[in-house]
C-alpha cells in the first residue's frame, strides 16, 4: 500500500473518530481551556494476509490557559498507538 493511501486512509478515520469521541466525552475538560499539537516522529505500517496495522509515534504538547492552581500550564508527552 502507499503511503499516500495510507495518510488519506488515516486521515478520514481521524475526520471521523473526532467528532464521536467529542461527543461522548462528557465536558470532561469543561473548565480547563486547552489547545493542542501532535507531531508525529516515526509512522510504520505492516500489512498481513487480511489487513494492516499502523504504528506511530509522536510528540503531543498541551497547553492548558486555564490550568488549576499547582497544574504545571503547559505539559508534553511521547505517544505510541
Amino acid at each position: 500500500m502507499s503511503i499516500m493511501k495510507t495518510m488519506a486512509i488515516l486521515a478520514a478515520a481521524l475526520l471521523i473518530t473526532i467528532p464521536i469521541n467529542a461527543a461522548f466525552a462528557g465536558g470532561h475538560m469543561k473548565g480547563w481551556e486547552a489547545t493542542g499539537t501532535q507531531m508525529p516522529e516515526s509512522s510504520e505500517t505492516v500489512s498481513g494476509k487480511t489487513g494492516s496495522i499502523s504504528h506511530i509515534t509522536s510528540k503531543d504538547i498541551w497547553d492548558y490557559s486555564k490550568a488549576p492552581e499547582g497544574m504545571p500550564r503547559v505539559v508534553g508527552g511521547y505517544l505510541s498507538q
